[in-house]
């Protein structure tokens, strides 16, 4: 899998579009998440950056 560089969220009343992009900017995913699992998705997102399996800012330090 392409690590994610790139995290975009579209807001909708109920339903969002998170979708994310590698470095070149091709799609590595897009999800439709109700309102209740935002916040999941994001602390999932977060947890793979902590525990080093993806960074969210490569070449940075």
């Amino acid at each position: 899998m392409s690590e994610i560089i790139n995290v975009g969220l579209d807001l909708e009343k109920n339903v969002f579009q998170a979708h994310g992009s590698d470095a070149t900017g091709r799609a590595v995913t897009r999800k439709e998440l109700r309102r209740a699992r935002v916040l999941e998705f994001f602390a999932a997102l977060f947890r793979k950056w902590s525990e080093g399996r993806t960074s969210p800012f490569p070449g940075r330090i």
